[in-house]
């Protein structure tokens, strides 16, 4: 079992460090950057760096990625490493680090962690085709991303330990106080309490309106469908309510239907509640 780090650059700022919060995941460390180092090919070439998007290798308005370059190259000489360069997406680029293994002290946590990635895995919940995903799909309850602590979210990041760009001290993380994980499991209590019955008012309304219309969006079926899928009702009578719509089809929506029974519906009060316990109760001991 590894342990990995999510770290952040500030490419505007190459000289502020880099922290790890307690946003922990596992088997590689994930720097990302404002200007997610996409001109590190321009820097580097492409020798001993490996592309997800052949794209990237073409280069994308290189006079804005100058400062993304000196930060990756900075970076390099700093810690001595030779990254991975990939390609997310509308996220950006993420220039990821291998580590040292990090052995938990715990096996059933071990346990415990692969359950969980055999869950995202065999529900398709993360991209296995895009490493970031793979790697960043653990993260210890009531926590953000390490990004947080530099924008509106940084009185909610407790951080454990300064990067050194080398080792990790996981027994750290034993040291959070426990008035910052009251307040944070406060706060989520809060949020459920505020956003599952507004969800419910809009989900019942969104009914409603199917009842009446003659057409649906794509989105507001598909939220309907999981809305009755978790209070238990067959297929027949899923049809049913969709079969007066002027564009009905019986095979669309019986995919829907076997979509929201694979995945579940995670909206719902009785999901929202079960979803906090199994997590966040679980972890911390409730």
């Amino acid at each position: 079992m590894r342990s990995v780090q999510t770290l952040w650059f500030e490419s505007l700022s190459p000289l502020d460090p880099p922290f790890i919060s307690t946003a922990l995941t596992i088997r590689q460390a994930v720097i990302v950057g404002a200007g997610a180092f996409a001109s590190y090919a321009i820097y580097r070439g492409l020798s001993g760096v490996k592309f997800i998007d052949p794209f990237v290798a073409l280069g994308v308005a290189l006079v804005s990625l100058v400062v993304s370059a000196l930060t990756a190259a900075r970076a390099e000489e700093l810690f001595g490493v030779r990254p991975h360069v990939q390609f997310s997406g509308a996220k950006g680029y993420h220039v990821i680090l291998p580590l040292e293994p990090v052995r938990l002290e715990s096996v059933d946590a071990a346990r415990a962690a692969l359950k969980l990635v055999q869950n995202y895995l065999s529900n398709g919940l993360c991209d296995r085709h895009v490493a970031g995903d793979a790697v960043r799909i653990f993260r210890i309850p009531n926590t953000i991303n390490t990004k947080g602590a530099g924008n509106e979210y940084g009185g909610r990041v407790f951080i454990v330990q300064k990067w050194d760009g080398r080792r990790a001290d996981l027994s750290r993380a034993k040291s959070i106080p426990k008035d910052f994980v009251k307040e944070a499991r406060k706060e989520m209590k809060g949020r459920l309490e505020y956003e599952s019955p507004t969800l419910r008012y809009y989900v019942r309304k969104l009914m409603e309106y199917g009842e009446a219309t003659r057409w649906l969006p794509h989105r507001a079926r598909h939220i309907i469908v999981c809305e009755m899928v978790a209070r238990g009702r067959s297929d027949r009578e899923i049809h049913a309510f969709f079969r007066h719509l002027d564009d009905y089809s019986e095979e669309k929506t019986q995919y829907q239907i076997d979509h929201a029974r694979k995945l579940q519906y995670r909206y719902s009060d009785a999901a929202i509640e079960e979803e906090y316990k199994r997590l966040v109760g679980a972890w911390w001991g409730q």
